[in-house]
């Protein structure tokens, strides 16, 4: 366990990855790691998650942010599941947003992912933020008040 929690994945992948320098891009990197476009694992299966969206005639896939809950801070090496559903974004490069969806019975926060379809961020927005809307868990952290509309900075 140790430093990597109970998931001997999250540990390997640390591990194989010390080996590469951070300040050069994966596709330099020997063996490379192709960007998203020239990526024929990444393509594929950006294809395959596209043709099961249109299979089901789908606009998006909705699923938990996170599969395994938080570890508590005093023991968050121990107790870290090594585990986060946020895989199909990155390795697809298609857009996603997560929103709140409720709390455990502990009172920490699960979060809900929206994954779209090529070039669909309207639709991803829109679907989010309905969510968010009508379901209102979107809380405050204690200690800290609620965001007004003024309190928001907007770019003109």
């Amino acid at each position: 366990m140790g430093a990597y929690g109970k998931d001997p994945r999250v540990r390997d992948s640390l591990e194989y990855f010390a080996d590469f320098p951070a300040n050069e891009p994966p596709r330099d990197w020997s063996p490379p790691c192709p960007d998203l476009d020239q990526h024929p694992g990444r393509q594929a299966f950006r294809k395959d998650v596209v043709a099961a969206l249109d299979a089901a005639q789908l606009d998006a896939i909705v699923y938990p942010t996170w599969l395994q809950p938080p570890a508590p801070i005093a023991w968050a090496n121990e107790a870290y599941g090594g585990d986060n559903s946020q895989k199909v974004s990155p390795a697809t490069g298609l857009s996603s947003a997560t929103v709140p969806m409720g709390w455990q019975t502990d009172g920490l926060p699960m979060g809900i992912q929206f994954l779209a379809r090529p070039w669909a961020e309207d639709v991803l927005l829109a679907l989010s933020a309905g969510y968010e809307a009508k379901t209102l868990h979107r809380q405050p952290p204690k200690g800290y008040p609620a965001l007004t509309r003024d309190a928001v900075r907007t770019s003109d």
